[in-house]
């Protein structure tokens, strides 16, 4: 429960493993979300200069 955090760790288990572990998977997800974001600004990119090509023939 969230009163007592520790409850959530069985007894005997090494922490610091759990630690670890934790740690990589942070570091992998924020690796995939710079990833993502990247892909997204790219296609953001892409969007706003088609629409300006758009409005360039429209004229």
């Amino acid at each position: 429960s969230m009163e007592n955090p520790e409850s959530a760790f069985p007894p005997g288990v090494d922490n610091s493993e759990m630690i670890l572990e934790l740690q990589n998977k942070a570091i992998e997800l924020d690796a995939q979300v710079k990833k993502y974001r990247s892909q997204y600004t790219d296609a953001l990119l892409l969007a706003e200069k088609a629409i300006s090509e758009l409005k360039k023939r429209k004229k």
